[in-house]
């Protein structure tokens, strides 16, 4: 779908009343329908917003074409969607507008409101000099950062619908689209919006909805708000005065409401369209009881294509090297060449300096850092020598952020010195009834503070702690899970919700024979990336990154990208490793020290020619005669199972067969503003019928040229 514009003549630069009938002229007859000039500049604009980017790498003849192909998809799936909502009189249509369709259009409809008069308020705060920086705004019209739930680690969870969803959908209760009436009437309810907001994502009401508050302006410029609104309103009815229209300002609102509702219902109803033809093609089964597009035949060539491509990559120590050491985002990692060298995959938690301690490590000498060529050399051992003195020495000034949830555990606050500073003698944050919990809050000046300005904070020692914890609480659950009966096991589900992808993956590989050392290292693994989420300040680079961590050499003096000391650290990890065979031990030798901060490293997979996938596909493909065949069955089968037995990576509940049935459908259905393969060659099918039967006529057609001036 792309994004949704809401772009209109009537809310952006004013329209002399002479131009009103040159907009009305009709440029292009799709079918019965004609569009105007002013429909046309409407859809560029969106257009434009989607795809600038590629502009100067084409011509502008491919564009104009490009933009009217779009433009007529677009109308065509729009009249498409509403023909084909069900009505429940005459029993017609066949894509179901529910209940929670409906909240969403609505909320999208009072948010784009909020939203327009949170950018005429900022104004008023810039202007001011009171205000130095969008940190000193109101928290309302700050630019919004992820919530807090989005921070929270999350397991993997298929993105492919399931007969059960589909069907759950058809049986939800329905929903129709409101009335031009009703849409207007809603005017005083956006209006009360419009002056709330939500101080906390994570506090909901009885229906899981964030709860909203009042605005309260009295430590802020009084009247900003209301000011904001004013000048919104203001604008439409200049708008309206230059077009010979009505100026009344309620009358006004009210029909901008209404055309705001219009553009997010029908969205809405496209993509539910979209998702229909989807939905109905993934359920239509073969006799296999599978889909084509996603059978296992489909599955496991997507699997060996990108085998053999990793073994070409990685066939020689130079490629490998190479590749290895070239980029911080980790691939997926099928094949590994027979060779001296070898490389591994760690996780990591950074628990990051407070400003004041980088200050501290900064003066040693600030020329001679940890990331120093001569890292051996005598100047730059005295300097880590020193800058490790001073990490342990000032372990609480370690400014890490602790996930949302634990601030259930401040009880009660006294706040002495200041968010930006840290000394000898201790003032930070602490809990009168829990003792000292190490943290920095920013203080007004007055001895208050607001909550959303409190950066909890975690030692080495915490973390080390909160892991070794969690993993003997985390064994002695899964034991009691893999023990238990069927009831017993969905007790334990009930108690302990969140940990319901452990025990399933843990299950999963009792199932595959997995010992229970290996049912430990798993779960030692997710365990630690869960952690990831809740202490480090580092983050990974893209979805396969965050699955794998980071890949480091064990070639000696190729560091790739890595802070020398997060290298070499971690290899002394891997020597560590290589004599205990034990991943799931987290200590202090875990920690290593670097300009950044302290490290927490745990090794993850580690890469050999004697991998089991590498191995096991190999043996495969032997077995079968040394062929790729995926007509065979018993060839299919056997790398099916060896794709549902081995994981993504120790640290990812996702299995290999998973990975790449997902890696298919979204390639097949398309995923975010992408179209698909499947529903693209619907949409050309459909556009070359149109053409064929001479349903598209132009009547005055806008150049590229022509439309590029509508920008001005």
């Amino acid at each position: 779908m792309g994004l949704v514009s809401l772009f209109s003549l009537t809310s952006c630069s004013t329209v002399k009343v002479d131009e009103e009938k040159l907009n009305s002229k009709p440029v292009l007859q799709i079918g019965e329908k004609v569009l105007t000039r002013g429909d046309i500049i409407n859809s560029f604009y969106t257009y434009y917003q989607n795809n600038s980017a590629y502009f100067s790498y084409y011509g502008s003849e491919v564009v104009e074409e490009s933009f009217y192909q779009w433009l007529i998809i677009r109308e065509l799936l729009g009249d498409m969607a509403k023909d084909a909502v069900y009505n429940e009189e005459t029993n017609t249509g066949v894509i179901r507008y529910i209940i929670d369709d409906e909240k969403e259009v609505l909320k999208s409809v009072k948010d784009y409101f909020y939203e327009q008069v949170n950018s005429k308020e900022k104004p008023i705060y810039a202007a001011n000099s009171d205000y130095e920086s969008e940190e000193d705004y109101p928290i309302w019209i700050r630019d919004s950062e992820d919530s807090e739930e989005d921070k929270i680690f999350k397991p993997f969870e298929s993105t492919i619908p399931t007969e059960e969803e589909i069907e759950e959908r058809k049986n939800a209760e329905l929903a129709h689209k409101l009335s031009e009436s009703e849409v207007k009437s809603m005017a005083a309810a956006i209006e009360k919006y419009i002056y709330e907001y939500v101080p906390d994502e994570n506090d909901k009401d009885s229906d899981d909805e964030p709860i909203r508050v009042s605005i309260d302006e009295t430590n802020y410029i009084g009247g900003a708000r209301k000011q904001a609104f004013i000048n919104y309103k203001a604008e439409l009815v200049a708008s309206a005065k230059n077009d010979g229209r009505t100026i009344d300002m309620a009358t006004l609102f009210a029909e901008e409401i209404y055309r705001v509702y219009e553009v997010y219902y029908n969205a809405k109803i496209t993509s539910l369209f979209q998702d229909y033809y989807l939905s109905e093609y993934l359920t239509n089964y073969d006799g296999n009881g599978d889909n084509i597009s996603l059978s296992d035949a489909a599955i496991v060539e997507a699997f060996i294509n990108q085998y053999y491509t990793d073994k070409q990559l990685y066939s020689s120590e130079k490629e490998y090297i190479k590749q290895i050491t070239s980029s911080d985002g980790a691939p997926l990692l099928l094949y590994h060449y027979n060779g001296k060298y070898y490389y591994f995959s760690v996780q990591h938690i950074l628990l990051k300096y407070s400003d004041y301690l980088s200050e501290q490590i900064n003066k040693i000498d600030e020329k001679n850092s940890s990331s120093s060529n001569d890292y051996y050399g005598q100047i730059s051992v005295v300097y880590r020598e020193k800058r490790d003195e001073l990490a342990k020495k000032y372990n609480n000034a370690i400014l890490t952020k602790v996930n949302i949830k634990n601030k259930d555990e401040l009880k009660s606050i006294n706040v002495v010195g200041d968010y930006y500073y840290y000394d000898e003698a201790q003032k930070y944050v602490y809990s009168v009834a829990d003792g000292i919990f190490g943290g920095y809050i920013k203080d007004k000046g007055d001895g208050s503070y607001a909550e959303e300005d409190l950066v909890l904070m975690a030692t080495q020692a915490d973390v080390l702690k909160c892991y070794s914890d969690n993993f003997a609480s985390w064994k002695t659950l899964v034991d009691q899970y893999l023990a238990a009966n069927e009831d017993g096991k969905k007790e334990i589900i009930e108690a302990h919700s969140d940990m319901e992808y452990v025990f399933l993956t843990a299950s999963d590989m009792k199932a595959n024979g997995a010992t229970s050392a290996e049912i430990y290292d798993k779960v030692s693994s997710l365990l630690f990336v869960e952690l990831e989420w809740i202490y480090s300040s580092d983050s990974l680079d893209n979805e396969v990154s965050n699955k794998i961590g980071y890949i480091i050499s064990s070639f000696p003096d190729n560091n790739g990208s890595w802070v020398v000391d997060f290298a070499v650290g971690a290899r002394k990890l891997i020597e560590q490793y290589e004599k205990t065979n034990d991943r799931t031990t987290i200590t202090e030798n875990n920690a290593i020290i670097s300009d950044y901060g302290i490290h927490i490293i745990k090794i993850e997979n580690v890469y050999t020619e004697t991998n089991s996938i590498a191995s096991g596909i190999e043996d495969i493909i032997k077995n079968n005669g040394g062929k790729v065949d995926y007509t065979n069955k018993n060839f299919v089968d056997s790398v099916i199972e060896l794709l549902k037995s081995n994981y993504v990576s120790t640290a990812s509940n996702e299995t290999l067969y998973e990975y790449f049935r997902e890696k298919l459908y979204i390639n097949f259905a398309g995923s975010g503003s992408s179209t698909g393969t499947y529903f693209l060659a619907q949409e050309y099918k459909w556009l070359s019928e149109l053409y064929n039967t001479d349903k598209i006529k132009y009547i005055n057609k806008l150049t590229y040229e022509d439309l590029i001036e509508t920008l001005s």
